[in-house]
């Protein structure tokens, strides 16, 4: 039932998503994969092998992964849209940065999402998308800028 009311707060005040706990965040995904109302019955439930061991912000970004319904377009597990690329490993292929800018911006196939979501709702939702990576696999960097040649002296 705090599951319930918890989700319901994010409703009405988005804002209030960093003040979940890990514990209110893991019963609000696992009640919003129990709902069958209308308005969630696209939404696919973040698979539990992708929130397990997460910190409390990388769940809330789960949170929006699942209520914002990103996996209409993209896949997760195997599972979800394949209208836009599958988010397992997308950690390797962006940056914090690039990942923060294709989600305000848009690009490609995706639309920009700059008016649909709260600054905390982009930081949590960038800080889930950065652990989607295999673990032994590094993080993207952005490439070091050339240096021009030292000059002969």
């Amino acid at each position: 039932m705090r599951s319930l009311l918890a989700l319901a707060d994010l409703i009405v005040d988005p804002s209030r998503i960093n003040d979940l706990t890990p514990d209110e965040a893991r019963a609000i995904l696992a009640q919003l994969a129990t709902l069958q109302a209308p308005l969630l019955a696209k939404a696919l439930a973040t698979p539990v092998a992708y929130v397990q061991g997460r910190s409390p912000l990388e769940l809330q970004g789960a949170i929006v992964v699942q209520s914002k319904q990103c996996r209409n377009c993209h896949s997760l597990g195997g599972e979800g849209g394949a209208r836009g690329p599958a988010l397992d490993g997308v950690a390797t292929r962006l940056t914090r940065d690039q990942l923060i800018r294709q989600v305000l911006q848009g690009g490609g196939n995706m639309p920009a999402y700059g008016k649909n979501l709260t600054p905390a709702e982009v930081n949590a939702l960038v800080a889930f998308l950065q652990t989607l990576r295999p673990a032994n696999q590094p993080p993207a960097r952005t490439p070091v800028a050339m240096r021009p040649p030292a000059r002969a002296e």
